[in-house]
């Protein structure tokens, strides 16, 4: 019987993935090639988005009109984005459009026409979009976070750039960009839904036999040192908070499957102790979460609130508490069987969509180089005690490496973060 998940390395070094749904209509498909805001020289900082927009502009095969109907006419949809480690071009598509997605999505990596007349005006949009940014204030102040406790890493540095620094992006620069992409970093291929592997490896080693074995080493971030508070005043209404850490990730992904489990309980939900206490029992916040972000080297943690500047320190003083109660008292009885199961039942959930099962697989293969399949998570899960939960809350809680990005009214009253800088 034909593995559903397979995995193919190309003698250039592109990876190949693929899970097959044999009942599906549709395939999901994506070529991510290692490379982000976190690898920019800061001169440049932001060439990795500019890029990804102006693949869309024309390549050497279609133009910027055909790359934008050929698709949409059949509906499928094609888009791109860019992380602070990676950049993504996919598409979606039914199955027998499949050849023509991938075909479109390769010609996008290596074919971009770049284009100086197609790049002036991009740089327009761009800049338009960074002030966009600028004027969302939960974004900020995730920027202002990273740009503090990353200081020194390219993690400190915003995906699209600033408004400066996109001003010196040229053509020269995005063509180095470019050819880094094609000689230097890694490159994969990964598709899930109504799939032939064979035939999807046949069509990367044609598509992307120029693509050249990846010279340079992925990026590996260390843990953020940066400490204290970074504030931004704009004319907003809410204050936004943005407090945080980060620690080592550990190879295996035991590490990974308790820190989700751990953010579920705390703050990733309705049924979380953040949400519940902060929006349901006091009405102080409509946005209050935490999050994680997975990074190659290291794993951070932030909370997330925004709230009314009056009624912010109270919001914050119970968000401390609530830290300092779990790490006196620890896990409530069933709380961590109760997350178990929520994150089965979202990986379950996820895998009747032929794009979850495109990105689960890529995280994977891009990671480890290897696909852990749903059985085996389930059991490591399963294995998962309230002590590695509470080791780890120690850790994220106790390491005297918080820091703080908030967005504030210009006019409103002075704010003290400090609640949120140390739980010892």
């Amino acid at each position: 019987m034909r593995q559903l998940v397979q995995i193919t390395k190309l003698p250039n070094g592109i990876t190949v993935a693929s899970e097959k749904m044999p009942g599906a209509y549709s395939v999901s498909l994506g070529l991510w090639t290692e490379v982000g805001s976190a690898m920019e020289p800061p001169a440049v900082n932001g060439v990795s988005h500019f890029f990804e927009h102006m693949v869309f502009k024309g390549t050497e095969n279609r133009t910027a009109l055909q790359i934008a109907h050929q698709l949409e006419e059949r509906g499928g949809n094609l888009n791109a984005y860019t992380t602070r480690e990676q950049t993504c071009f996919y598409a979606r598509v039914v199955r027998d459009d499949f050849a023509l997605a991938l075909d479109t999505v390769c010609d996008l990596a290596m074919n971009p026409l770049l284009e100086k007349i197609e790049i002036e005006k991009e740089r327009k949009v761009i800049i338009e979009e960074i002030r966009s940014y600028e004027d969302s204030p939960d974004e900020l102040a995730h920027d202002l976070f990273s740009e503090l406790h990353f200081k020194g890493q390219g993690l400190a540095q915003p995906i699209t750039g600033t408004a400066k620094s996109v001003r010196r992006v040229g053509e020269a620069e995005i063509r180095a960009h470019h050819k880094k992409i094609l000689q230097n970093y890694p490159m994969f291929v990964v598709a899930g839904g109504n799939v032939d592997h064979d035939a999807l490896v046949g069509r990367v080693r044609d598509l992307l036999g120029s693509k050249t074995s990846a010279k340079s080493k992925i990026l590996h971030v260390d843990p953020g040192t940066g400490t204290g508070v970074l504030i931004k005043r704009k004319e907003v209404q809410q204050c936004n908070v943005i407090a945080g850490t980060s620690i080592i990730a550990k190879t295996s992904g035991r590490q990974r499957l308790a820190l989700s489990l751990f953010n579920l309980i705390f703050g990733d939900g309705m049924s979380s102790r953040l949400f519940q206490k902060v929006r349901e029992d006091h009405g102080l916040a409509y946005s209050i979460y935490s999050a994680i972000d997975n990074f190659n080297g290291c794993r951070s943690f932030h909370i997330a609130l925004g709230t009314d500047p009056k009624r912010q320190q109270k919001a914050l003083d119970l968000i401390r508490n609530e830290i300092l109660v779990l790490l006196r008292d620890g896990l409530r009885a069933n709380e961590l069987e109760r997350a178990k199961t929520a994150i089965l039942g979202g990986i379950k959930l996820g895998l009747d969509s032929p794009s979850n099962r495109m990105n689960r697989l890529a995280r994977q293969v891009i990671r480890t180089g290897k696909f852990t399949p749903f059985a085996q998570v389930e059991k490591e899960l399963a294995a998962i005690q309230p002590k590695e939960i509470m080791a780890l809350v120690e850790e994220l809680f106790l390491n005297g490496i918080w820091a703080a990005g908030a967005v504030i009214p210009k006019e409103g009253p002075k704010v003290d973060l400090s609640p949120l800088l140390g739980f010892r």
